[in-house]
């Protein structure tokens, strides 16, 4: 894609309306943006993403972190690192739209917070922006007691992955478990091939505004997906069996085979061997997964709208790879501002994307393929820079006007809902 590296050469091949600036001047202009904008803008967002979408609005929140060279920015710190980096962080927490794709919101938090503590910040920042109407959608890192404590508190609904060993869902589990294993028609999701079951309860918390202890529904939905445990049993097994041949052979063990033989072995004054019963205790568990919500109480349709949170990881992909933020390389006056420009790109790139989407969508209802769409947003970059731009200067006037665009483009414009220019800058 057209990263930041490539910015002389697009810069060379653009209409600009100054010469390109300086990287000195570029840091000094990131100085210029004030949180007090930032935030105002992202509330606005968050408020129209409310207005466009009709019912429900369904919101994911994950994080990412982001390596830093800098040895003064005061955020950077030391943690858990997604991508294994040697190098410091810092950690970006995002709120992305399920029904357009784009990113809405986000706050730059310090490295070493985890992603419990980082939600927790971003309700705190967006405490008034609670709504009956706003759904969020989080992996399990964000199924803890207190953090859905918080959910109910603020009046949020939550469609969440959940850890299979929280107290909440043991029991759900262990008698739905054997009945998932042999269920038949009655519980089976055919859209996503998976059997399912619900069970309804009830939340306790209390009301920050009354200090009285309110309840609300809890819906704690059970998934076995048959192929996936198939999956996980051959592999365990497979590892199991290495480990077991690695004892009885006396050779030297790795950090991962320490893990297993902790988990599935046993001591004895004859040494390690397996266990039966701790593989037994395990194979219940296998292609399992569990979902938990205050809002939708149907399996199929909380499955159908947790499996769109994807599009964050997409988000997160486009803004460190299509829009260079991989790498953080700035002072700590101008870290804000940088962020809040990637962001904006990321705005603009995810908006192309969703046209892209839409056009196809499109194409495929009509069951017609358009010769003129081209693959995604690069190519589409590539064929908008041969448009030129043509200088006619005169003694009156200096004036602008396109060349003529050639009629590829122009129906691959048309297909993206993007406004063919007039052909004089006036």
């Amino acid at each position: 894609g057209a990263v930041a590296s490539e910015f002389e050469i697009y810069s060379a091949q653009t209409w600009l309306p100054c010469t390109p600036t300086t990287s000195q001047h570029v840091s000094d202009l990131f100085e210029q943006v004030s949180n007090p904008e930032i935030m105002s803008f992202l509330r606005k967002r968050l408020l129209y993403s409310q207005l466009e979408t009709k019912g429900d609005v369904y919101w994911s929140f994950d994080t990412t972190s982001i390596s830093s060279y800098s040895e003064t920015i005061r955020k950077v710190a030391y943690g858990y690192s997604k991508e294994n980096s040697e190098l410091p962080q810092l950690n970006l927490g995002l709120i992305v739209s399920e029904y357009s794709g784009e990113p809405l919101y986000y706050k730059v938090l310090e490295g070493s917070l985890s992603d419990p503590l980082a939600l927790r910040q971003m309700l705190a920042d967006a405490a008034d922006l609670g709504s009956s109407q706003v759904n969020l959608v989080m992996d399990r890192a964000f199924s803890s007691p207190t953090l859905l404590d918080r959910l109910y508190e603020q009046n949020l609904g939550f469609i969440c992955g959940s850890k299979t060993n929280l107290n909440y869902c043991k029991s759900v589990l262990s008698s739905f478990e054997p009945q998932l294993r042999f269920a038949g028609v009655d519980t089976f999701l055919e859209e996503f091939g998976v059997q399912a079951k619900t069970s309804s309860t009830t939340w306790s918390y209390r009301d920050p505004a009354t200090g009285y202890l309110e309840t609300r529904p809890l819906y704690i939905h059970v998934y076995l997906d048959p192929a996936r445990a198939a999956t996980e049993n051959e592999s365990l097994l497979r590892q199991i069996k290495k480990v077991q041949d690695k004892l009885a052979e006396k050779i030297a063990l790795k950090d991962s085979d320490k893990d297993l033989i902790k988990r599935f072995f046993i001591k004895s004054s004859q040494g390690w061997s397996y266990s039966p019963k701790k593989w037994e205790n395990k194979a219940h568990s296998l292609g399992l997964f569990v979902l938990v919500s205050n809002t939708v109480g149907s399996a199929n349709e909380a499955l159908r709208i947790y499996r769109q949170r994807d599009i964050i990881e997409k988000n997160f992909n486009n803004l460190k790879e299509r829009c260079s933020g991989r790498r953080m390389r700035c002072r700590e006056r101008a870290l804000e501002g940088k962020v809040f420009v990637l962001f904006l790109s990321l705005i603009l790139l995810m908006n192309l994307k969703m046209r892209f989407t839409l056009a196809k969508r499109t194409e495929a209802k009509l069951d017609a393929s358009s010769k003129y769409l081209p693959n995604d947003t690069p190519d589409f970059l590539r064929m908008m820079g041969a448009v030129d731009v043509t200088s006619r200067k005169s003694d009156e006037e200096n004036s602008f006007y396109w060349a003529l665009i050639p009629k590829k483009l122009r129906a691959t414009m048309e297909a993206l809902k993007i406004a063919v220019p007039p052909r004089f800058i006036t």
